[in-house]
């Protein structure tokens, strides 16, 4: 393969800009003169180089290749052409390039750009290059770099890969000393992927390479591993016998590999860390730190595992499970290799063929371990009989004791614990950190194998020593948590019950995972008695954290009282600081949790602190609530509010006298409005009324002639003195006052709510027995406020006069409701499909004439539909109809059409908001 720079001015296939370029001889000495002062060694060295682009770069050496032969020889250095392939090379890298000494110093600095590859710039050069001086050393770079293009070619054009393999052998051969990982990683896993046929040639290299590395790169590392489970084919015999012999030098130049050794460790030692162990001892890559009787043993078994007396048969098996570790592959119910059954090699490679395929079966999913393959496993274990460290001996015990939990296997539970007792390894003078997670793992599997076991039973196996037990109860938590947080609640009391004192730190973690689940906050709020004021602060924080991202608006009382009481204590604290969202939630939990003086006192003190926090829209929601839960400490806000303007503070108290009195607390209303100093309208007249909300049926003449008086004097609060006389029940002066305001010029929607208030109060205060002239009562009393007031009704009309005519108890039968009912569905009202029937209403009614017909349609039709006003107090008057007439299936049909849309009524604004 010749590629040569220079070429003869006339060629057949060449493009047409090389002539281009002849003529414009000027440009392309121009780019010569650039690409000159690129490469020199001030510029490629200097803080602030001149840089071009990838491509920019490339079309000048491309107009520098197109100039004709010259005399003075061609016009780049040696010096130049090497430079060019390390940044023709360094270019063909994909980011996020390897940190390696080859990727040329300026790569970096270059204007980013497209990614594209330049390996055969970098072959043309380097012909160039040998075609100049052949008998030169050359540099290792470059060499590196010409093997990287050729391996590039192997991958792009597999037919022609054996031409460039030779290149690549020939350049690799040149450079297989360097300790750059970069070198030998790309190359074997090239060569082993595209170049099969010399199999065993590419494995020697590779073995001689790991044979001369004390830290082989673990990449390359894993290529032996690759190779072990077949991933490049059947390894010809004098591969494996390369690999063998790699292994054995490597153990007889590194016996002490395991030297991060201690002798006491202060987490239980792992199968998947003995595991480690075995490669760490092999290939000095993951070593861990392992207590010393246990790395000590790890490397004899290295050594008994690949030593030349064992049989080639069961070396691969031996290699190949720890291949099966180390690449992390999950294993079948038929994928598990057998353990040599060589009665020589029995004694020295249990513990490989037991450690090996254990950490195997903790790595693959819980349902796919096969539990055959793991009661094999111990009955090699067990009837093997070593004489190993104890620590082992718990080691394994507690990987089967886990394998078990996946497997539910009962039987294996009890089996690995008379196998401890045996060994004298289940006692109390067990203490260690390696036996506690023995007993550890065995209470975890007792309570996954065996049904309604309790926290009691599985304790009382255990040794009998309160210091062990106390130690395994703290494991157990920190094992448990976060994901099962009843079993830790229920580990919790049985604790408590028995006197078992936990550490604190084990403590704050239990209450602090029991503060972050709504079901089990009151657990954590019980617990905060327990605590130090610097833990009670934290998991605090963490309660109410809590109860503001679950939305919670109540508690029970007395864990209501204990948080408050924790809340009262902790604010003593100088540097409690609690979130202030969060706080001010907690503060409405409180106060519709029957602790309402709590609440407020706690609203004082976060006053006394941060004024900026109490809002006057946080004062009138923790109002609302106080009134609704705790009315008499809803006065004692009043006190609070004196941070706040005095216009907000009049505000609040005219509608916390309102709320109550719509509450029911005619008394606290009365004596909040008596002690205050301004009188407004609206108070005045709802004084008149006593504060309260629904029709008397006693009319109060004095009463009737203050509401007249105030009215003439004031000339306003036209509203709220007809809803003032119609609560008195006074419904011909209502509408004299609201003739008077039309007169005044009250606006359309305002006459129209009067009209409606003093024919809601007629509908109220009709006689039962004189249901039947109900209806025509109402009409004939819109038609005069239509005449004298101008009044126009709307919905809030038409249910009224709909629930007249429910109310008609010897016309309207359950048939007539529900015709009706299909009336008021065809005219608009909502009705879900699934709830339609024949005719598309909901009980398939044929459309006629029906009773109450024509208030349907004397309504606006621009009137809009509101769910609140028009919607849920219609139906639920169908509903209490249908029910009264004995139709409880038609009233359930009504309920669930009402459920439904009002179902999505929120689902709508939930998604405007």
């Amino acid at each position: 393969m010749l590629r040569c720079c220079w070429r003869p001015i006339l060629q057949l296939g060449r493009p047409s800009h090389a002539r281009r370029n002849l003529v414009q001889g000027r440009g392309t000495l121009t780019s010569l003169a650039k690409l000159h002062a690129f490469l020199s060694p001030a510029n490629l060295t200097s803080a602030e180089p001149v840089t071009y682009a990838p491509k920019d770069l490339c079309k000048l050496y491309l107009d520098v290749k197109a100039l004709p032969p010259r005399s003075q020889g061609h016009p780049l250095t040696l010096h130049e052409l090497q430079e060019l392939i390390v940044l023709f090379g360094s270019l063909s890298i994909p980011s996020p390039q390897p940190k390696t000494t080859y990727i040329h110093t300026i790569a970096p600095s270059l204007p980013s750009a497209p990614f594209r590859t330049y390996w055969h710039l970098v072959l043309e050069l380097w012909d160039q290059y040998v075609l100049r001086d052949n008998r030169r050393a050359r540099s290792g770079t470059v060499e590196y770099w010409v093997m990287r293009a050729h391996l590039a070619y192997m991958e792009a054009e597999p037919n022609s890969s054996d031409e460039h393999a030779s290149h690549a052998v020939s350049r690799y051969t040149y450079i297989r000393n360097s300790p750059d990982p970069n070198v030998h990683l790309p190359y074997f896993s090239i060569m082993l992927e595209h170049h099969r046929s010399a199999l065993s040639r590419t494995v020697k290299q590779l073995c001689r390479y790991l044979s001369q590395n004390p830290a082989p790169d673990r990449r390359v590392v894993e290529l032996v591993w690759a190779l072990a489970l077949g991933r490049y084919g059947a390894l010809p015999p004098a591969a494996e016998g390369h690999i063998f012999s790699m292994i054995s030098t490597r153990l007889t130049r590194l016996s002490g590999s395991l030297s991060l050794s201690q002798t006491t460790y202060q987490n239980p030692v792992t199968v998947g860390q003995l595991c480690e162990a075995f490669i760490g001892a092999i290939f000095g890559v993951s070593q861990p730190s392992l207590p010393t009787d246990i790395a000590d043993r790890a490397t004899c078994e290295v050594q008994g595992a690949f030593d030349a007396s064992v049989s080639i048969s069961s070396r691969r098996k031996h290699l190949m499970l720890l291949a099966l570790y180390a690449s992390a592959k999950s294993l079948g119910n038929n994928e598990i290799p057998a353990h040599p059954k060589d009665e020589e090699d029995e004694s020295r490679c249990v513990l490989w063929c037991t450690s090996l395929p254990l950490a195997i079966l903790e790595r693959i999913p819980t349902e796919a371990v096969p539990s055959n393959a793991v009661r094999q496993l111990w009955q090699m274990w067990k009837g093997a009989g070593l004489l190993l460290p104890p620590a082992i001996h718990i080691t394994t015990v507690s990987s089967f004791l886990r394998l078990a939990t996946k497997t539910r296997d009962l039987p294996l539970v009890n089996a690995c614990r008379n196998h401890c007792i045996t060994l004298a390894i289940w006692s109390e003078e067990q203490s260690d950190v390696q036996s506690i997670g023995m007993f550890v793992d065995y209470a975890l599997a007792l309570v996954a194998t065996r049904a309604s076991v309790s926290w009691a039973q599985v304790f009382s196996v255990l040794p009998e020593s309160d210091a062990l037990r106390k130690q395994v109860a703290e494991t157990l938590i920190g094992c448990l948590l976060p994901h099962h947080v009843d079993s830790v609640r229920d580990l919790h009391e049985f604790l408590q019950q028995e006197g078992i004192e936990l550490p604190a730190a084990s403590v704050l973690r239990f209450q602090l995972e029991m503060a972050k689940h709504a079901d089990t906050t009151g657990v954590a709020i019980q617990g905060l008695a327990q605590l130090s004021p610097e833990h009670q602060q934290s998991v605090l924080h963490t309660i109410l954290r809590t109860l503001r991202r679950q939305h919670q608006t109540r508690m029970e009382s007395s864990l209501a009282l204990q948080l408050g009481t924790a809340l009262i204590s902790s604010f003593d604290v100088p540097n409690f600081t609690p979130e202030e969202p969060s706080l001010l939630h907690a503060l409405l939990v409180l106060a519709a949790s029957q602790q309402g003086p709590r609440a407020v006192k706690l609203v004082r003190i976060q006053r006394d602190r941060n004024l900026s926090s109490l809002s006057m829209r946080y004062m009138l929601r923790m109002m609302r609530v106080l009134t609704r839960y705790h009315p008499s400490a809803a006065i004692s806000l009043l006190d609070v509010i004196e941070h706040l303007p005095p216009v907000d503070r009049i505000e609040f108290r005219r509608k916390l006298v309102l709320r109550l009195a719509q509450r029911g607390a005619h008394a606290l209303a009365r004596r909040i409005y008596d002690s205050g100093d301004s009188v407004g309208g609206r108070e005045a007249l709802a004084r008149l009324d006593g504060f309260r909300v629904n029709v008397r049926w006693r009319r109060s003449r004095a009463a009737v002639r203050a509401v007249l008086r105030i009215v003439a004097a004031r000339r306003s609060h036209w509203k709220e003195a007809v809803g003032t006389l119609c609560r008195l029940g006074a419904l011909g002066a209502a509408s004299v006052v609201a003739r008077r305001a039309a007169n005044v010029g009250m606006d359309l929607e305002a006459r129209t709510w009067m009209g409606n208030t003093i024919l809601n109060a007629a509908l109220h205060m009709w006689p039962s027995e004189q249901n039947d002239e109900l209806y025509r009562h109402l009409q004939a009393r819109s038609a005069r406020l239509a005449h004298t007031v101008g009044f126009v009704g709307d919905r809030v009309t038409m249910n009224i006069m709909l629930k007249a005519i429910l109310h008609r108890n010897s016309l309207m039968t359950g048939p007539h409701i529900r015709e009706l009912f299909d009336h008021v569905v065809r005219s608009g009202y909502p009705a879900a499909d699934r709830w339609r029937r024949e005719n598309n209403v909901p009980f398939g009614s044929k459309p006629s004439r029906v009773v109450g017909s024509e208030t349907l349609d004397s309504v606006q039709p621009s009137s809009a539909i509101v769910f609140e006003r028009h919607v849920r107090p219609l139906y639920r008057s169908f509903i209490k109809a249908l029910h009264l007439r004995g139709d409880h299936f038609g009233a359930r049909t009504i309920i669930g059409i009402l459920d439904d849309e009002q179902h999505d009524v929120l689902a709508r604004r939930r998604e405007q908001r």
